[in-house]
This record gives C-alpha cells, sequence and structure tokens, in this order.
C-alpha cells in the first residue's frame, strides 16, 4: 500500500484469459513483479502508461551508472519515476 487511504479502494487486476482480458476488483494484491532485475512498467495499473511502448527505447528502467553514462544525462531534462527502493 502506498497511497494514503489505499485500504478504502478497490485493486483493478488485468489477467490475459483463454478468452481475452478480464479486469478483476479486488480488495488486495500482492504485487511481486517489480523487482530490481524486472521493473514495472511506468502505468499505474501495472500495465504500459500511454506511448511507453512507444518510447521504449528512450526510457532507462534501472538508475543510470553517472559515473559510466554521465555525458548522455548531461544538459538533458529527465524524468524519474517510482519510488521503490533497491536493497
Amino acid at each position: 500500500m502506498v497511497d494514503a487511504g489505499r485500504e478504502d479502494e478497490p485493486v483493478t487486476v488485468h489477467v490475459l484469459t483463454a478468452d481475452g482480458e478480464e479486469r478483476i476488483t479486488a480488495r488486495a494484491v500482492v504485487d511481486a513483479s517489480g523487482t530490481w532485475g524486472s521493473p514495472n512498467p511506468l502505468g499505474g495499473d501495472g500495465l504500459p502508461a500511454a506511448g511507453e511502448k512507444a518510447a521504449a527505447a528512450r526510457i532507462n528502467y534501472r538508475v543510470p551508472d553517472l559515473a559510466v553514462e554521465r555525458a548522455r544525462y548531461a544538459g538533458k531534462r529527465i524524468a524519474v519515476a517510482g519510488s521503490g527502493t533497491r536493497r
């Protein structure tokens, strides 16, 4: 639970079945899909955000090593999304 009041709101889970995509409403979901080696997409519901697939070549899902990649980011505007921490 990340957001205040989240316990009062249902969670929508997108499931791909043999009959197509279904959406299930649940009171709670354990999301273990986004790990350091396998990050979540940027969309708030666990699916890619609008335009994310088209911009995939410009998205870095890891914290860059600036000792190696400083020139790539120097003087550019960037956005940082997410609130996860590396353990």
